[in-house]
């Protein structure tokens, strides 16, 4: 599911992403783990943070002449987010945490029967890092932390194959796989005066390696030897994204705060599948992706309506990072805006109750996919509804 551009999820907080996907400057609460591993140092006591959402996309797709139009189906997702963190003693320099969070998933599934079923019918792909976490205020101005990822995942896709049975129903094929990988996250947190808060932060990018993945195919009889099950090895690069934020106490009720994020997509060159056993009809795939680096702009508020209740308002610009000759309906990728708000409510000193919700629009884009000569005009939209409970020890 694309919450972000291509397959990344910005949905990690519930705060961050009522005030527009931003979070790195400022520490609002155990969830800094993913915004920035150095806001860890501000808990002053341990904290338990659970957060789930349920983003629903749907994208429409027009070809002309003929004006042919697919939807896709609604699909949901399911992230989930849990931190856990504190200082190790009382009044320490040291906090330690753990993050269990989803920072990339994709899902999208179309008719069987339309006109891009050779190219992609659904794919779904899940991703799971855990991130074990220290930091370290050095004075009251500068902290620093330091988060160690190990990544798991799943993808599966499907797609129809241009080979008939005797009853005219087209063969199909479907690949499965898991992969893991490793990386890390760094991050500062500056607080030059008290009324303006900086933070910079890094998290890696993750190599999703998969071997002995799954591939089946439903093909006529007299074809089953040149299609066998069999097993692929292939890659995915989860990117690396760096991030700058700005935060400011506008006045004793309301916080305003700003990152820039950039995201290294072009990592993602070419998409490998490597069947362990190729016939004269089924070999390695080589898809180019060639996916471009992008800059992202996010913006937030945070006003304290009482001790109890605040009010957070947002919104941000995501280019796509997927290149004109790239747009496939796997990745119907666009420029995108976002729209997002929320609240948070204390009904008990330790309890604190989340709720975010955040609309995505995707502007119209026509687009092709070169190497399969197939193109078209797509449109996408998402709506993430977000619930979330935090408990001070």
């Amino acid at each position: 599911m694309g919450m972000g551009s291509a397959y990344q999820m910005n949905l990690q907080g519930l705060r961050q992403v009522a005030m527009g996907g931003s979070g790195t400057a400022i520490s609002w609460d155990a969830s800094s783990i993913f915004y920035n591993t150095a806001g860890l140092a501000d808990l002053d006591r341990f904290q338990l943070y659970v957060a789930g959402f349920s983003p629903t996309r749907s994208t429409r797709y027009v070809q002309s002449p003929g004006l042919y139009i697919a939807n896709s189906h609604a699909t949901t997702q399911y992230p989930i987010n849990v931190y856990f963190g504190g200082p190790v003693a009382y009044k320490s320099r040291v906090n330690l945490g753990l993050g269990i969070y989803s920072p990339f998933g994709h899902r999208i599934a179309w008719d069987a029967d339309w006109r891009g079923r050779y190219l992609s019918q659904e794919m779904r792909m899940n991703t799971l890092f855990f991130q074990p976490t220290i930091s370290y205020r050095l004075h009251s101005q500068l902290s620093l932390g330091l988060g160690l990822i190990y990544a798991t995942g799943s993808v599966e896709m499907s797609q129809a194959l241009p080979v008939q049975n005797q009853a005219g129903e087209e063969g199909s094929a479907s690949l499965s796989t898991r992969g893991r990988g490793y990386g890390f996250q760094a991050g500062v947190q500056w607080k030059p005066t008290s009324r303006l808060h900086l933070g910079l932060t890094y998290r890696s990018q993750v190599n999703m390696k998969s071997t002995n993945g799954l591939a089946q195919f439903r093909v006529p009889q007299s074809l089953s030897s040149q299609f066998p099950t069999t097993s692929y090895d292939t890659r995915l690069p989860l990117p690396m994204v760096a991030s700058l934020g700005l935060g400011v106490q506008a006045s004793a009720r309301l916080h305003l705060q700003a990152d820039l994020n950039f995201t290294g997509w072009a990592a993602f060159r070419e998409l490998n599948i490597d069947f362990k056993e190729n016939t004269g009809m089924l070999s390695d795939l080589r898809s180019p992706r060639e996916f471009r680096n992008t800059l992202s702009l996010h913006l937030g508020g945070h006003y304290k309506l009482s001790d109890r209740v605040s009010l957070m308002l947002g919104g941000a610009l995501e280019p796509s990072p997927v290149k004109d000759g790239r747009v496939s309906p796997e990745f119907p990728d666009a420029h995108q805006g976002l729209v997002s708000g929320g609240l948070s409510y204390r009904p008990h000193r330790k309890i604190t109750a989340l709720l975010a919700l955040e609309y995505r629009y995707g502007l119209s884009r026509e687009g092709s996919f070169d190497p399969a000569g197939f193109q078209g005009t797509y449109q996408t939209t998402v709506l993430t509804p977000g619930l979330g409970l935090s408990y001070d020890f």
